[in-house]
């Protein structure tokens, strides 16, 4: 079992396409299972119309948004527990994700535990029109965690990943500190990953930026915690 899962938050008018976009792909035993931080603009409400035509559909609501981290977490344990995932799909709700190199992403399950779609190898791109200040925290931010943590990952920060249920269950625990609910989630997920020994594949990804909808990126918020992360995990005593 293939389980997509989208946390969302004041999506509605990106999530019908996005659905419709990972089921085009007509994966066998795909599930997508959205997980809504109670978006005030109706996001939810149009999950559950398309889950009366769709099965394969599930929604989760949060009751208060907590942040990408814990949303994933909830998603996660919500997917392995109750649909019985055995591998599990990161991906925005923006579109900017695009789910046709999914099925590639998926086939390398078979040699490795967790794929990243990756913005910072041959292949992969960053949008041309990005302002510089979304620019330069993306790309100077991974140069400092491949200076700290490995030069083998390219793209520590990408939110598009085909990740084994193996590997969440080994990491769980270690991921439910409060730093890791927000933003922080995907680089200590990566790197507890890398420490635990799993095997790691890079796979291109021309990263497009979202046409509709706002941006959920918080620049400051998103530096410090990351800071902080960094800060503790390389020099507690």
């Amino acid at each position: 079992m293939i389980v997509v899962i989208i946390p969302t938050y004041n999506e509605a008018s990106n999530i019908s396409k996005v659905i419709k976009n990972v089921f085009c792909l007509n994966l066998k035993d795909l599930n997508i299972l959205v997980v809504d931080d109670s978006s005030p603009d109706g996001t939810s409400k149009i999950v559950k119309k398309i889950i009366k035509k769709n099965k394969n559909l599930h929604l989760l609501i949060n009751e208060e948004k907590k942040g990408l981290g814990k949303a994933y977490m909830v998603g996660m344990d919500y997917a392995i527990n109750q649909l019985n995932a055995k591998v599990l799909v990161e991906m925005d709700a923006d579109l900017s994700h695009d789910t046709k190199i999914l099925p590639n992403m998926i086939n390398y399950t078979k040699t490795h535990d967790l794929i990243l779609g990756s913005r910072y190898i041959k292949g992969g791109s960053i949008p041309k029109d990005w302002a510089f200040h979304r620019k330069f925290v993306s790309y100077v931010g991974n140069l400092v965690f491949r200076f700290f943590f490995s030069w083998k990952i390219n793209d520590w920060t990408t939110g598009y990943r085909v990740i084994k249920s193996k590997v969440y269950n080994k990491l769980k625990l270690e991921l439910n500190e409060d730093m890791f609910l927000g933003y922080t989630f995907q680089v200590g997920f990566l790197y507890k990953a890398i420490k635990k020994g799993f095997k790691i594949k890079e796979y291109p990804l021309i990263f497009i930026d979202r046409k509709k909808g706002s941006s959920k990126f918080m620049g400051w918020n998103y530096i410090k915690n990351n800071l902080f992360f960094i800060l503790k995990t390389k020099f507690k005593k």
